[in-house]
């Protein structure tokens, strides 16, 4: 079967659905699957030999898949550059690629997995903005002309079985965040966009994966009748083997003595209560709160909030950024206690990974995160409720029995998210295809 996996997540920073994307990639790969991707960076106009052509066109890969769009394009919002493409027909040119692996150095591990490439210039930056009408015919030729069988989305398209055939279409929902915490100012139209883009994923699509049972409940919701599947996420073991002082010295951490926090740096990852948690529970606790993650939506006002508290509390509070992956897992390999009390999440990868470095973990009883955490996690009942936070910090840093019980169950409950149960699940979704 030939695969094309559509997602404008290709063109962001790394987040938790690219990832996913890796992981069906490599299940589709590893059963026999041709397997590409459509991609949507700007003809190179190198118009030198064949030999040049194609090591100019890899570089432009290269950067794509490590840094997304950035410095690739100008950006669709100027009007002079819409029409200017639209004139020029350019986003209609498409062209399958046969990867050269041994000329790409990214160690985005995507590309291992990838037999073809399909590329429609400026594609995502139209889908993104609203136009997909304008470049619809062009992938539906593409989809024929290059004989795909399979075509899936990384996140929820307003696409339909048409668009795509004769190729079936499986979407892939990892949340439907947008539209339950309604975070976004009241002039953002990220609810509207993504609320479309979910009906038509229930009601259009051939199947519905899902990150979790509380997401795919929610796409039966809107369709009883649609066949929904629910993968999970996975982790690698083998992360548990990252284990670099100089990272712990560098940051002035010591082994054991910290409590830690890893996601992107947003309103609904509850990062404000967590901090005003920690104050409150910092006499008795006694060790550091460190956050690590790239910015993302409302991050200015969570540091504004950080600069607000006392002194002591915020020299206690490390706030590192986004982290190299030697230092990210170093870090988890290290901690106390991993503490993530989220408002809201599609399934909780950051959960699973914090297990799979044995630690016992805090976080919310909300939405999917009871799957990820089952029976290895302390829970809190009303992340909204600061001080129930604080308790749950003292207990999950200083109560040894707490900790034992919470260690003891990670074994059974990690064993769920296993790489070999990822591919399994979604191999037979797809052999449960209609």
């Amino acid at each position: 079967m030939k695969l094309l996996f559509i997602s404008t997540e290709f063109e962001e920073q790394p987040r938790g659905i690219t990832g996913i994307i890796k992981s069906m990639a490599h299940a589709a790969k590893i059963s026999n699957n041709e397997v590409g991707t459509l991609v949507g960076y700007p003809n190179t106009d190198s118009n030198q030999d064949k030999i040049l052509d194609s090591k100019v066109e890899m570089l432009y890969l290269q950067h794509y898949f490590t840094n997304g769009r950035k410095d690739l394009y100008p950006n669709l919002r100027s009007k002079k550059n819409q029409l200017s493409i639209l004139l020029g027909r350019e986003f209609k040119s498409s062209k399958q690629m046969t990867i050269e692996k041994n000329t790409i150095k990214s160690k985005n591990s995507l590309i291992d997995d990838l037999d073809y490439i399909i590329k429609i210039p400026y594609v995502y930056r139209f889908i993104t903005h609203g136009y997909y009408r304008l470049v619809r015919n062009t992938l539906k030729k593409a989809i024929r002309k290059y004989k795909i069988d399979l075509v899936i989305t990384g996140a929820p398209m307003n696409i339909s079985r048409k668009d795509v055939y004769p190729a079936k279409l499986v979407q892939f929902v990892h949340d439907t965040m947008p539209i339950d915490l309604l975070e976004t100012p009241a002039d953002n139209r990220t609810p509207v966009k993504f609320a479309r883009s979910l009906y038509a994923a229930a009601t259009q699509s051939n199947m519905v994966l899902t990150n979790s049972n509380d997401t795919a409940f929610k796409v039966r919701e809107i369709n009883s009748k649609m066949n929904t599947k629910v993968l999970y996420g996975s982790i690698n073991l083998k992360n548990k083997n990252y284990n670099n002082d100089s990272v712990l010295l560098r940051r002035g951490l010591k082994k054991g003595e910290y409590l830690l926090f890893i996601s992107v740096l947003e309103l609904r990852k509850n990062i404000e209560r967590l901090i005003d948690a920690y104050g409150l529970a910092y006499e008795k606790i006694r060790m550091p709160l460190v956050i690590v993650g790239g910015n993302g939506y409302g991050y200015k006002k969570i540091l504004d909030h950080y600069k607000d508290m006392p002194e002591q509390i915020r020299s206690n509070i490390k706030f590192l950024g986004y982290v190299n992956e030697e230092e990210k897992y170093t870090l988890l390999n290290n901690a106390n206690s991993f503490v993530f009390p989220s408002l809201y999440e599609g399934f909780g990868l950051p959960i699973i990974e914090a297990f799979a470095s044995n630690l016992p973990v805090l976080t919310s009883n909300v939405g999917a995160m009871p799957e990820a955490g089952g029976n290895a996690a302390l829970y809190i009942q009303d992340p909204y409720n600061t001080v129930e936070i604080s308790n749950g910090l003292i207990k999950i840093a200083k109560d040894d029995k707490i900790r034992k019980e919470l260690i003891a169950n990670i074994k059974p409950q990690i064993e769920k998210f296993t790489v070999d149960n990822f591919n399994k699940r979604f191999i037979d979704a797809l052999n449960d295809l209609d």
